[in-house]
């Protein structure tokens, strides 16, 4: 598994700890959610990239 190093701004970072610990009771788990949150991200913006390799 890849490892990516991601600098987050202080409140986006305050904002995935609180809902980490909501949804587990833990801090674990992060790496799980930003995951999520990545895939479904590039899962709705990969139409932009293809319009820009259509041009």
């Amino acid at each position: 598994m890849g490892r990516v190093n991601v600098y987050l701004p202080d409140e986006l970072e305050k904002s995935l700890k609180e809902f980490v610990f909501r949804k587990t009771g833990s801090f674990r788990g992060q790496s799980e959610i930003a995951v999520e949150a990545i895939r479904e991200y590039l899962e709705n913006h990969k139409h932009e990239i293809e319009k820009s390799e259509n041009k």
